[in-house]
């Protein structure tokens, strides 16, 4: 069993899926380009790095895209507008192993000690 749950990623309308056990593989080749913690630097993200990263992410996937593509996609308008925040947040979702991601949600659906059930 793998640590990690199948990913699906999207370009331009299609879904290209990673299986489970290949998520691993895929997350070294995206830090090759663009590291978990230059990734989540709230003082900003170069935006190159991030075209680059999902660049291979969706290769590995088995996509046919060129970086630039990306990167151009990043500044347009209409249904690409959003995918430097949707490649940010489908990077993060990736490689932050889904047991680390469910256990904020698991602490606060914990009723608190000494709670009464009145």
């Amino acid at each position: 069993m793998s640590l990690f749950k199948q990913v699906t990623l999207t370009w331009k309308g299609e879904e290209f899926t990673v299986p489970a056990d290949q998520v691993m593989m895929m997350i070294a080749k995206v830090e090759d380009v663009l590291t978990l913690p230059e990734l989540m630097n709230p003082k900003g993200r170069p935006l190159a790095k991030i075209a680059m990263a999902y660049g291979t992410a969706l290769r590995h996937a088995g996509a046919k895209v060129r970086d630039d593509e990306i990167y151009a996609a990043m500044f347009t308008a209409g249904e690409q507008a959003s995918a430097a925040t949707d490649a940010v947040n489908g990077l993060l979702m990736m490689m932050v192993p889904p047991s680390v991601v469910e256990q904020p949600a698991a602490k606060k659906a914990k009723p608190s000690k000494g709670a009464s059930s009145s």
